[in-house]
């Protein structure tokens, strides 16, 4: 509860500091009305409306952080009606990984070629249709095979609908007052990512923030580098 407090908190802070307020009074607009997700009034475009579902699973695995680094790009290309770009890509550098996210009105066909995969050092881990397949990296398939007995790894998963899913885990929660799995902190720490690359496209440049005060810095610490001793490893030769 003190963490969910405190992420109600922060978030009052962020709203006063610009995060979604009332949108400025405009005539009556059919386009407005039904399809306001094109307009920066009332929406951040298919990055706030699909995006975190991109996002949201991958920080499940890989644990709820915020991001020290967003930047994104896209544009209107084909569907000049609108404000909010209808194709859009970010990228979301967290303190160890960083995460690449891509989506688009104007074609299906980047949606089929941008799988949802963990790129790990040793193996990948891509999430398919009924499996998740895990497929080493070419240095380490002798490890891979020797630990699993199999060149990749097949991991067969149950269907489900994750519409059905949510809604009972929320009525679960409301019974029993306990958090649900996506509860309000791990949804401030998704969409704090997901609100700095829109903003991040809309003032064309790269945010930076700080995870320990959880604000917007001015400017992005250095990344760190580090000294090689000009010898093969096992791995790279």
């Amino acid at each position: 509860m003190e963490l969910q407090d405190r992420g109600r908190r922060r978030g009052e802070q962020h709203r006063l500091e610009g995060f979604p307020r009332p949108g400025p009074k405009r005539a009556f607009s059919q386009d407005r009305y039904f399809r306001w997700r094109k307009y920066w009034d009332y929406s951040g475009g298919i990055a706030t409306d699909l995006l975190y579902h991109k996002l949201a699973p991958f920080m499940v695995a890989l644990g709820p952080q915020f991001p020290v680094r967003v930047t994104a790009q896209g544009g209107i290309f084909v569907h000049k009606d609108r404000e909010a770009p209808h194709t859009y890509s970010t990228t979301v550098e967290y303190e160890n990984f960083y995460a690449v996210m891509s989506a688009s009105m104007a074609s299906s066909a980047g949606n089929q070629g941008l799988g949802d995969i963990i790129y790990g050092h040793e193996a990948s881990i891509q999430f398919l249709p009924g499996h998740i397949l895990v497929a080493p990296e070419r240095p380490f398939r002798k490890k891979f095979e020797d630990s699993t007995g199999q060149k990749e790894l097949k991991i067969e998963v149950d269907k489900h609908d994750i519409g059905e899913r949510h809604l009972e885990d929320f009525l679960a929660s409301v019974r029993s007052r306990k958090q649900p799995v996506f509860d309000a902190a791990f949804g401030y720490r998704a969409m704090t990512a997901i609100k700095l690359g829109v903003d991040s496209y809309r003032q064309n440049r790269l945010l930076a923030f700080d995870p320990r005060t959880e604000k917007v810095i001015r400017n992005a610490p250095k990344r760190p580098g580090y000294e090689g001793t000009g010898r093969n490893t096992q791995e790279s030769s």
